[in-house]
């Protein structure tokens, strides 16, 4: 402000000059911790869903004792409401891998979906391959937005994120007992739908959960064979 050359009039001027600054200082601090507060909020109350959702998958994944079930129960808990599309390929006692799941929303898709897998079979050198995940250990969380995308990705997985308008992918290994016995990807098509890190940290949990059960179908059936194999050569005795 123009100085009047008034003493006190300058002296009221400079102390209204002062209050004003100090007012927007106060207003900016309490917009960042409202902000702060809803951040905080926010983070909780995804904290919540995120424990609601693994506590409905164990109880869904504890229903079954059946290789197709339990497949089954993996794509309920991740089909619509994590990702669009699920995938598993789980190793045989070869350490082939075998196809076992392919579940998207749309029961049509899911049929020209898995045609599509079917056809394909991708390089186990591809970083964000199922090979890949299984032989490294590591999961791999991209979204087609992510500036490094193209250029990372191997040719035919190009191909196939192009062919099926992918958007986004999580591909995790499937972990049972300190050994892997597949892998399993959640990827967004339609929906647009990103992964975050959150749903990365759900999905990686979702993908413990369905490791074991898998690995406890496994083992009944192995248990079931060798209780039948007893019974068979008392049987023969």
């Amino acid at each position: 402000l123009e100085r009047s050359g008034v003493p006190e009039v300058d002296a009221v001027a400079e102390a209204l000059g002062a209050a004003a600054d100090q007012l927007q200082r106060s207003e900016a601090e309490r917009e960042q911790l409202l902000r702060a507060e809803q951040r905080a909020r926010g983070t909780a109350q995804a904290a919540e869903q995120r424990l609601a959702r693994l506590l409905g998958a164990s109880a869904v994944l504890s229903q079954s004792l059946e290789e197709e079930s339990t497949l089954a129960a993996i794509a309920q808990v991740i089909v619509p409401e994590v990702g669009d599309l699920c995938r598993i390929d789980l190793l045989d006692e070869h350490g082939v891998l075998q196809r076992k799941l392919t579940h998207h929303f749309d029961p049509a898709r899911t049929a020209a979906i898995a045609n599509m897998v079917a056809m394909r079979t991708a390089p186990s050198d591809a970083p964000g391959s199922f090979p890949w995940a299984i032989a490294t250990g590591q999961t791999v969380l991209r979204n087609i937005d992510d500036p490094d995308l193209p250029g990372a990705l191997d040719p035919q997985l190009r191909e196939f994120v192009r062919a099926l308008g992918i958007t986004a992918a999580c591909v995790v290994p499937l972990v049972a007992r300190g050994r892997t016995i597949g892998a399993m990807a959640v990827l967004q098509a339609e929906s647009g739908r990103r992964i975050s890190a959150d749903d990365g940290a759900l999905i990686h949990e979702v993908a413990l959960r369905a490791a074991l059960a898998l690995d406890n179908v496994r083992l009944l059936a192995q248990a079931r064979a060798a209780q039948k194999a007893a019974e068979d050569a008392n049987q023969a005795k």
